[in-house]
């Protein structure tokens, strides 16, 4: 029997890994916001606007042209980079998002062996103190069934014995109850609100890692960078699904099995059920 503390420990580890594959993805993809490319772009035209001044006024020697020069070629070096890496997001975006897909795999299986494991547990510990305490029952429920076994046979003899009296009479057969229908029916009826109102606690610990959702801003990662660039990675991605050996309608049906929405609404089953 698996021990509870190190699945625990297990499903929170897959948990951090995923966690942290995803604050990496944000971290990548923050880095090239529309708005920060926008302002870059900004600074720079209003730096080249000073400048142009500066050398109409022929101040080109001073120490704030020097400074001047040096910040917008910063500048434009920075959104050089950034559209290099925007360029590498969107190439490495389908690879990037199966490296996520196996990471969140894997903290949904360790989420499963842990709920099973601690539950599992539960019951047989349960099943255990419900065999002890049902123990002094046994006497009751023997007799149950044996007063039933009675009733049974009596009325078995009592309808045999009324059909060769009246042979010509068709008599309608009552329902037969079995001696051990009786006492499951009894079960039934004491269970039955138990089973409808029970609220059992958990450790918390334990049913916190169980009940663990992904985070509600999961990243999209076929949406990168502008609408512009969207629309190039999407014309660059479907040229690299036709390149591929599985036909496009699979792979895209395989993106969309994965994508944050589904996990979202499969998690939340897995929860209600």
């Amino acid at each position: 029997m698996n021990n509870i503390t190190d699945l625990v420990q297990a499903a929170q580890q897959a948990h951090h890994e995923y966690m942290g594959w995803h604050d990496g993805e944000h971290r990548l993809l923050t880095c090239i916001s529309r708005p920060r490319i926008d302002e870059i772009k900004q600074d720079i035209q209003r730096g080249r606007e000073l400048r142009r001044t500066a050398i109409a006024q022929g101040k080109t020697a001073s120490k704030e042209y020097r400074q001047l020069s040096a910040h917008i070629s910063s500048l434009e070096s920075e959104l050089a980079d950034i559209e290099v890496v925007a360029e590498e997001l969107e190439e490495g975006a389908f690879e990037r998002s199966c490296s996520g897909q196996d990471l969140w795999g894997k903290h949904l299986k360790h989420r499963a062996r842990l709920a099973n494991t601690y539950l599992d547990e539960l019951i047989a510990s349960d099943q255990d103190e419900a065999r002890e305490a049902l123990a002094p029952l046994l006497p009751l429920l023997a007799r149950l069934v044996s007063r039933a076994r009675q009733k049974e046979g009596i009325n078995s003899f009592l309808r045999d014995d009324t059909k060769t009296v009246f042979p010509n009479v068709s008599l309608v057969e009552p329902v037969k109850i079995l001696p051990l229908d009786m006492v499951k029916a009894l079960v039934t009826e004491l269970v039955e609100p138990i089973w409808r109102d029970a609220d059992p606690e958990l450790d918390p610990m334990a049913m916190a890692e169980i009940k663990r959702i992904p985070p509600s801003n999961l990243i999209r990662l076929d949406l990168v960078g502008s609408p512009s660039a969207k629309s190039i990675a999407s014309k660059k991605q479907a040229i690299r699904m036709e390149k591929m050996e599985a036909p496009k309608s699979a792979v895209q049906a395989e993106r969309d099995h994965w994508s944050p929405e589904v996990m979202l609404a499969r998690s939340k089953n897995a929860q209600e059920v």
